[in-house]
């Protein structure tokens, strides 16, 4: 499917420091954070992008609608004022910031998530993005807990969604990364993309073994996901040996 972009609003024809501005020399966008405008319920989507682009204190590079409409506010050349405090990778300078209309309380609809997943993917062709540079408001917002936003949109439903931008070719006999590995390690501050775990793959499912932690083996690597929900990176001599048991505890 294909979506059209519309360009009738332009907020960089506005004064520079109106909700937007220019990104430091040398920086490119490498990172996009996902929203949702959370305001009155039956808003225009129009409206949405009148206000984003008129707004002298916060901006947006994107407003996606719920029947698939996709209007850039600010080329992503130009930083927008999105994210407010946020963890270093997806911070204004580096980031892109899409604007979902939704309000809480609110269904997604399946066109306003077709959308979102063309432009997601658009984006990480044109600037070169690993998939797991495409973040929620609420993961890289600082403080923890600042923000909710994509509102009516779990986690497990939003990585499961990401993980659809892409379609790899699984390895036969490799398994699938496991989700709670993936939200352990977003969880702790780290971006994930595929190309950093055997591309994407595991040598073994997600296991229990009789010490009482949960693993999953990699080529040259393996983790281990404790019962308070961190992880712990195995190498070596100590994946070599959790392979030998595994192999022998399918």
């Amino acid at each position: 499917m294909t979506f059209v972009i519309d360009l009738r609003w332009r907020k960089h024809y506005r004064p520079v420091g109106t909700g937007w501005d220019y990104r430091p020399k040398g920086i490119k966008p490498s990172s996009v954070v996902i929203h949702t405008t959370n305001g009155n319920r039956g808003s225009s989507f129009d409206g949405e992008a009148d206000y984003l682009e008129a707004s002298s204190g916060v901006g947006a590079h994107y407003l996606v609608g719920q029947r698939g409409q996709i209007a850039e506010i600010l080329p992503p050349i130009y930083r927008a004022w999105h994210a407010g405090a946020a963890k270093d990778d997806w911070i204004n300078s580096r980031s892109i910031g899409i604007e979902c209309h939704h309000a809480v309380g609110e269904a997604w609809t399946p066109e306003q998530r077709a959308a979102l997943a063309w432009l997601c993917q658009r984006l990480m062709a044109d600037w070169s993005m690993v998939l797991g540079a495409i973040e929620t408001h609420r993961f890289v917002a600082l403080p923890a807990g600042r923000k909710p936003d994509p509102s009516d949109w779990t986690d497990r439903s939003f990585y499961a969604w990401r993980d659809g931008l892409i379609d790899p070719v699984q390895p036969a006999g490799t398994y699938p990364v496991a989700l709670e590995l993936k939200v352990a390690w977003q969880s702790s501050g780290g971006l994930w993309h595929p190309s950093q775990f055997a591309p994407g793959y595991a040598l073994t499912p997600f296991f229990r073994h009789p010490d009482g932690h949960q693993y999953q083996l990699f080529e040259r690597s393996g983790a281990r996901f404790t019962p308070h929900g961190s992880i712990e990176w195995l190498f070596t001599e100590e994946v070599e040996r959790f392979k030998q048991w595994w192999r022998t505890h399918p």
